[in-house]
């Protein structure tokens, strides 16, 4: 604290107020900008001599990618362009594709990335996604999600209908997320005016309060409560210990 006037002083030096550009402007162009900080990299600089990725960094990119690429491998072309439920089959291999170049992007040119549309098309993909599967997977039991196996997290239950209907919510949520986070997005709420505050107070305050109860909920709990009706003997262990990995996470 007893340096903040030392510090203030030679900010001022350093780049000259607004107020001594309006009441001096004509000095102020005769001597020029102020200089840039010593420890500033130009844009130039920085793209003829970028910054080193480390070994963990491409580490933490060949995590990322590990699910996407052996669920492209381990399917094929012939998986994910069928006619059956072709939208969202093909919607998938373009959200898994994305998924894993804004993944390697975000860790290797976090600036690229910020700059991207990555959040936007992500976002709608797995729109469609959800929406797709809204419409292809109307089979599926239509049973109480509340009191019933969810049926992610044994080998003989079966999803119902209520488990694709409560995506929709989650996609929902990381669309406003990718939304409110982003530069274009967050100045679009703030240009919409009341209709963007109101927006804005609602998914942010409120979403889980007027926004979750319009879908339904499935419960992990269930998964332990059917387990007998629902997984064979020989694969309880496996299947409790995945349900328990997905309530931690």
């Amino acid at each position: 604290f007893e340096r903040v006037p030392e510090l203030a002083q030679a900010a001022e030096q350093q780049i000259p107020s607004r107020r001594v550009g309006a009441t001096r402007r004509g000095n102020l162009h005769a001597r020029g900008p102020a200089p840039a900080p010593a420890h500033a990299r130009s844009m130039e600089a920085v793209a003829a001599d970028p910054e080193p990725v480390t070994i963990s960094t491409w580490m933490a990119v060949a995590a990322a990618l590990a699910v996407p690429m052996f669920l492209l491998v381990l399917n094929g072309p012939a998986f994910w362009f069928k006619a059956k439920f072709s939208v969202h089959r093909v919607f998938g291999l373009t959200f898994l594709l994305q998924y894993s170049a804004a993944w390697f992007v975000f860790l290797t040119d976090y600036k690229s990335y910020a700059a991207s549309a990555f959040p936007y098309t992500m976002s709608g993909t797995l729109l469609i996604q959800v929406i797709s599967a809204l419409y292809y997977f109307r089979f599926l039991p239509k049973i109480d999600a509340e009191t019933s196996d969810p049926g992610m997290y044994s080998d003989k239950g079966v999803l119902p209908y209520d488990w694709v209907k409560e995506n929709l919510f989650f996609a929902l949520s990381i669309t406003w997320g990718n939304i409110y986070y982003h530069d274009f997005g967050f100045n679009m709420l703030r240009s919409a005016g009341y209709a963007g505050l109101a927006m804005e107070i609602l998914w942010v305050f409120f979403q889980f309060e007027a926004i979750r109860p319009l879908f339904p909920k499935t419960h992990l709990k269930n998964a332990f409560i059917y387990r007998s009706k629902t997984t064979t003997d020989s694969n309880v262990a496996f299947y409790n210990a995945m349900t328990w990995a997905g309530k931690i996470f």
